[in-house]
């Protein structure tokens, strides 16, 4: 038997409608830090979709809240990619470095 894919499961979708819920938010990812609307649509560039903070490929688990996180499109899906892209040359993904984007008001001293 196959496994099912646990993005395609009615809990999964409702981990997605419940964190569209929270309201806006901004990418969880290093680097990229893009504000994201709840209102609006996948494939919009700005709309929020699911990310784990743990890949359920490492062990994350899918439905666990404590691993979800608001993240933009071009960065889940380039997290895919590079991870497809290793698994097809054989290796594991290595986590690419980036830089932590830190918000401040340009009002602060």
């Amino acid at each position: 038997m196959v496994a099912k894919n646990p993005r395609s499961t009615r809990r999964y979708k409702k981990a997605v409608k419940d964190l569209r819920a929270k309201g806006d938010a901004y990418c969880w990812r290093p680097g990229c830090g893009k504000y994201l609307y709840a209102d609006l649509e996948w494939p919009h560039p700005l709309s929020i979709t699911l990310g784990h903070l743990v890949a359920i490929e490492d062990g994350g688990d899918p439905y666990d809240r404590e691993n979800h996180a608001a993240e933009c499109i071009a960065c889940n899906m380039a997290d895919g990619a590079r991870r497809t892209n290793a698994k097809r040359r054989g290796s594991k993904p290595a986590r690419q470095a980036q830089p932590r984007v830190i918000r401040t008001s340009p009002h602060w001293e």
